[in-house]
């Protein structure tokens, strides 16, 4: 996995915005916000950052790296696709705890850049796009092209609205709760269609 905890000073620049902008959102986090985090100076942040949409697009960039590599990593061990996509909602319920106190940082982005600057939000959207791509690649395993389509959206419609109400109920036992109701679901979608020929 790539290492991104490097005490170069872009390294801890670049953890310090993920942090803030998951944790205080991307519009309230100031440049100094980030500059004090990182424990630079704000002139030596504008050095490697010269504005707030370069630090967006560089936090984005080590989510897409280590996202995909969490991703290729599953998708690479053997199993039917409901073993790969178990391992996927394994990692996501031992992240129930940091969910429930601040979100998905994918989501978090997302939606607060939908609202108020869609050219921003095409980074943090591209994100989304790559976990639903790679759902989808996981139900082509079994499913034809349209419907495994439609199941990968339904799946991170199911991520995405637990990770949001875990977040505002403060509850980690939302995302349990849901994922034994997605793994019932994978489970039933045998039932539901008939695999490609």
């Amino acid at each position: 996995m790539t290492d991104i905890s490097s005490e170069q000073p872009r390294c801890r620049i670049l953890l310090a915005a993920r942090k803030l902008f998951h944790r205080k959102g991307f519009f309230a986090t100031s440049i100094s916000d980030v500059a004090e985090e990182a424990g630079v100076l704000k002139g030596h942040l504008s050095y490697y950052f010269p504005s707030k949409s370069n630090l967006l697009s560089g936090t984005t960039s080590i989510i897409e790296t280590e996202l995909g590599e969490q991703l290729n990593g599953w998708a690479d061990e053997s199993g039917d696709y409901q073993e790969i996509i178990g391992k996927a909602l394994q990692a996501y319920e031992e992240s129930a705890t940091e969910l429930a106190s601040w979100g998905c940082v994918i989501g978090t982005l997302n939606n607060e850049l939908a609202k108020d600057n869609a050219p921003l939000q095409q980074e943090p959207r591209h994100l989304l796009e790559m976990i639903q791509q790679w759902l989808q690649t996981q139900f082509l395993r079994h499913f034809p092209a349209e419907m495994a389509s439609k199941l990968a959206e339904q799946l991170l419609c199911m991520l995405q609205g637990a990770a949001l109400l875990a977040h505002a109920y403060r509850d980690p036992a939302v995302i349990k709760r849901q994922v034994t109701g997605m793994r019932q679901w994978l489970a039933g979608l045998d039932k539901a269609a008939e695999p490609c020929q």
